[in-house]
């Protein structure tokens, strides 16, 4: 039997478990449905994090011990995580998906009682899965990381009696939230680190005929991430936003049709480009040049700037290769294009 706290009252663990299985098998493709829906965006992003708390007092355990925080158990380091997705340039944030390894291993003190036994070790492991958004604030090299995930935990526990006797609480799933804030350090263009700090709320696990374990708490997360973006053939390079209007004519100028749509995209561009939001800058730019005709007079007065503000994009994430190919592509468009020719020698 296990117990229904939220109606205080008891059913049988296989419907429990059935249950939970069930709620398991909806949940997961409908986060993975989520970040498909994002799959045209080209920007991929991959990050490992390493999750601890400070542990507190862990008392005897005695009968009348009804649950256990993840924070009074050991060791400090509690889990470890893996996140990958894609960045959202219209939300400016990362959509991930996040899974991991949580786990908990300990002596109980001296004297702990569950039942009428003696209660010597504790164990916990946990898989969790949820779909989270990381969203960063000012435009510096140090910037305010917030983050929220949502999803939960398939998680099971036991407590050695002993003798060697043990109580487990099963593998179940288990709902779970988290806000976290903090600081992120652009170490290179592409990679990123993180500290911050975790406020968790989660149900907890139950356990029959021994303490349950609720994860809810306060705990401290390190990270990396880095940024990747698919090769697309076209790159580019210049300030961000600006070009050497010598030669070639104001690109808002060339005539209306479907450039319209293209116009747009790069006034966006620019403007995320200013901020040094140069991941949705970069995605923006290419995709205008994907919507440019191919005539003559829209790549020399349109295209060809677009790729050396392209091009400046890609330097600042770190795509140097594909911003000189972006720059020769100017450059076979325009000849004479002096901005193009001096970004391409400097690089």
């Amino acid at each position: 039997m296990t117990r229904d706290r939220a109606r205080g009252v008891r059913r049988p663990r296989g419907q429990w478990y059935v249950s939970d299985v069930i709620r398991f098998a909806l949940v997961v493709p409908l986060l993975t449905a989520s970040v498909a829906a994002a799959t045209p965006r080209e920007t991929m992003v991959v990050a490992l994090e390493a999750l601890g708390h400070v542990p507190t007092t862990l008392a005897p355990l005695t009968p009348d011990t009804a649950e256990l925080g993840l924070a009074q158990l050991g060791p400090p380091l509690h889990e470890v995580g893996a996140l990958w997705g894609l960045h959202v340039a219209e939300l400016g944030a990362d959509l991930l998906l996040r899974t991991g390894y949580r786990f908990a291993r300990g002596a109980l003190p001296e004297g702990s009682r569950i039942g009428s036994a003696v209660a010597e070790r504790y164990g916990l492991d946990a898989v969790p899965l949820g779909l989270g958004l990381r969203s960063r604030l000012l435009p510096f090299r140090v910037q305010l990381l917030l983050g929220f995930d949502a999803g939960g935990t398939i998680v099971h526990a036991r407590y050695t009696r002993a003798g060697g006797d043990a109580v487990r609480g099963g593998w179940s799933w288990t709902w779970e939230g988290r806000l976290l804030a903090g600081a992120e350090l652009a170490v290179w263009e592409w990679l990123s680190a993180a500290l911050y700090v975790e406020g968790r709320l989660g149900q907890a696990l139950v356990v029959e005929r021994a303490p349950d374990i609720d994860p809810t708490g306060i705990g401290i997360g390190l990270s990396l991430s880095a940024r990747f973006a698919r090769p697309t053939g076209a790159p580019a390079s210049a300030e961000p936003g600006t070009h050497d209007g010598t030669d070639l004519k104001e690109y808002s100028t060339v005539g209306p049709s479907r450039l319209d749509q293209a116009f747009a995209l790069i006034r966006e561009a620019d403007e995320k480009a200013k901020r040094r939001d140069f991941i949705a800058a970069e995605d923006l730019y290419r995709r205008a040049l994907g919507l440019l005709p191919l005539d003559a007079e829209t790549q020399r007065n349109v295209a060809a700037p677009v790729h050396v503000d392209w091009a400046r994009t890609l330097v600042e994430i770190g795509r140097s290769a594909d911003a000189r190919a972006a720059l020769r592509k100017a450059l076979e468009i325009a000849p004479d294009f002096a901005a193009a020719r001096q970004m391409l020698e400097g690089l």
